[in-house]
């Protein structure tokens, strides 16, 4: 991506874990997970894109399931505190992008200066249980606030939140062309 476009581009999609979201416009687009410049840091965790979509920057991160805390409480508390390490991740790039360094030039043009949005940090895992998804945004909140972190982003604009299908298209997130998940769904069963 670059900073400056003179040519309208063609729309992205995002395909991950068995959904696609989009179509969304470049300039309100940062594909973290694609970006040249953070391509070779290893270890910096990061979510699969960042959107700027109904007047909040997203970030999206989608997974096709989620460990059972019942059955394996460690794997659970690992995907837990992946999640939180890839939000962290994402904010801190988007910050230091926003700031001028390298990655800069990748961010829409419509990111590039959003700090007084607000946030929202979105886990989509498609078939998820409706009746479990607060829990998990709980456990998620609760993993994220024992770091600080929302203290360095501030408390009033970052919001978390756990959806399935059903929450990507509340937000009018979940493409048009992802016919699977725009029928009617069966009930969701427990993993």
């Amino acid at each position: 991506m670059s900073a400056a476009r003179s040519t309208p581009q063609e729309p992205v999609y995002i395909r991950e874990s068995g959904m696609e979201l989009g179509p969304f416009d470049p300039d309100n687009m940062y594909q973290v997970e694609k970006s040249e410049y953070y391509k070779n840091k290893n270890g910096l965790k990061k979510c699969e894109s960042i959107v700027l979509h109904q007047e909040k920057v997203f970030y999206i991160e989608l997974k096709s399931t989620v460990p059972n805390s019942k059955k394996c409480e460690k794997r659970y508390l690992e995907f837990l505190n992946e999640i939180k390490d890839k939000i962290i991740g994402s904010v801190k790039m988007l910050a230091f992008a926003q700031l001028g360094n390298p990655a800069y030039s990748e961010l829409g043009k419509n990111l590039q200066n959003c700090s007084n949005r607000k946030f929202l940090f979105l886990l989509l895992v498609p078939d998820f249980p409706d009746k479990y998804l607060q829990g998990l945004t709980d456990a998620l909140s609760k993993s994220i606030k024992e770091s600080n972190f929302l203290f360095w982003c501030g408390k009033k604009r970052c919001h978390i939140r756990v959806g399935n299908s059903d929450t990507a298209k509340k937000y009018e997130l979940l493409s048009k062309h992802d016919k699977l998940r725009n029928e009617s769904q069966k009930e969701r069963k427990p993993r």
